[in-house]
């Protein structure tokens, strides 16, 4: 049978309502951090999206003037590396 100690150590171990409000607003302030989170990343792989796209235009560009750059070269007679 359980004494009165015993009970007291219970008590010491469960979670009271005061305690349970207490998580349930630390658990609504780390919902608000990460949701907060998360738009910053999606903002953050929007732009990078972006960026990428950029590269691919100015890499397809620079192939291009690479090659006309070769061609005009090679018409007037000069030897250019790529």
């Amino acid at each position: 049978m359980l004494d009165i100690q015993d009970i007291q150590k219970l008590t010491e171990l469960l979670a009271t309502k005061s305690d349970i409000r207490e998580i349930r607003e630390e658990l609504s302030e780390v919902k608000i951090t990460l949701r907060g989170l998360v738009t910053a990343v999606d903002g953050l792989v929007t732009r990078v999206e972006a960026l990428n796209q950029e590269y691919l235009v100015l890499k397809e560009r620079d192939t291009r003037y690479e090659r006309w750059f070769m061609e005009i070269a090679q018409k007037v007679g000069i030897t250019l590396t790529p």
